[in-house]
């Protein structure tokens, strides 16, 4: 998930981003969050959205897009389209890159030309 302002008010050099997680803690094991905890955690992702307004929201992997967008469609299908949040969710690089190395290279060079050209307009 990105927004603007890491760190309170201090833009990163490179623009400003804010970086964040579905989940504001590790699950134990480092385990796949589940639905009470995404449940749990989601109404304040939204408010964090909405006070940070940001421009573009790149949700990376499976767990961000169905919490956010609300659906149970797969990673794969999702990537690649605009959604009602304004952003794209890929598939998390290195789940991507380990499956399909040439193909999920390209698929993800082609999701970040794509952020970055909604982000020019």
């Amino acid at each position: 998930m990105a927004g603007p302002h890491a760190e309170g008010d201090r833009p990163r050099p490179r623009g400003d981003a804010y970086i964040a997680n579905i989940l504001f803690w590790r699950p134990p094991g480092n385990r796949k969050p589940d639905p009470v905890e995404t449940a749990t955690c989601k109404p304040f992702v939204e408010r964090l959205i909405e006070l940070s307004k940001p421009k573009v929201i790149v949700l990376l992997g499976a767990t961000p897009a169905s919490t956010l967008l609300g659906t149970s469609e797969g990673i794969t299908r999702l990537r690649g389209r605009w959604h009602d949040w304004g952003g794209i969710p890929p598939c998390r690089p290195s789940t991507r890159l380990s499956a399909a190395p040439a193909r999920g290279k390209r698929d993800a060079w082609r999701d970040l030309l794509a952020v970055k050209l909604q982000l020019e307009a």
